[in-house]
């Protein structure tokens, strides 16, 4: 599960990864939009890219996502930068 909150909370639930372990993975699952004040519900399809890879303490983390929920006036304007837990990239 991935999980993004900003003007609401959008998560990505069931997804099916492909090409995971190189420079960009893509997913495809559900997407619950929960959006205040009155918490109304929406669940469309949608994907998620993730890339920009880099390694930290021997271990692989994706410092990029991009999420495109079809169906929906809620997808984020820009990528989430991630930091891996040794620092930004």
């Amino acid at each position: 599960m991935l999980s993004f909150s900003v003007d609401g909370d959008l998560s990505a639930e069931h997804l099916k990864w492909s090409d995971w372990g190189q420079p960009v993975t893509f997913a495809t699952g559900t997407f619950i939009f929960d959006k205040p004040p009155n918490h109304v519900i929406t669940t469309v399809p949608g994907r998620v890219t993730l890339s920009r890879p880099v390694s930290c303490k021997g271990r692989s983390y994706y410092t990029v996502a991009v999420v495109r929920a079809l169906g929906g006036s809620f997808n984020p304007s820009s990528p989430t930068m991630f930091s891996p837990p040794c620092g930004p990239s």
